[in-house]
Order: C-alpha cells, then structure tokens, then sequence
C-alpha cells in the first residue's frame, strides 16, 4: 500500500511559502442586530421546525447571515 508523502503542484513548480489567509470579517453592527433578533425570540428560536428556521434564514439580510454563520 503506498502512503502520502507530500504535495506536489502538477505545474512542476515548488510552492516555496504560504499566503496569509484574508482577516476575518466581522460586522459588530449586525451581530448586535443578529443576536437582539435572536433574543427577541427567545425559546422560539431552539423550538421551530425546519420550514420556519429556512424561512427565518431566508429572511436575514446577508450581513448578518454571515455573521450567524461565524457565530461560536
């Protein structure tokens, strides 16, 4: 059985460093507006079924979309 030993580009050339990921992006306004919508709801918000989570999901606007998606 052979094993991986490394990464080679097909182009033949060497990858001599590693570019810096992008920072993160973080809107604190919309996660303020995210989590306020998110309180708002309160137990609603771990009791709705899938239809109305989709729904819910649908309606966020892409700022705070993404910031839902960051949440830890």
């Amino acid at each position: 059985m052979k094993k991986i030993t490394g990464f080679r580009l097909r182009s033949g050339r060497r990858h001599d460093g590693v570019q810096a990921l992008p920072e993160a992006y973080q809107d604190a306004a919309a996660l303020n507006r995210l989590l306020d919508k998110i309180r708002t709801m309160g137990e609603t918000f771990f009791t709705m079924s899938e239809d109305i989570y989709g729904d819910w999901l649908d309606s966020l606007p892409k700022d705070e979309f993404i910031e839902l998606i960051a949440l830890k």
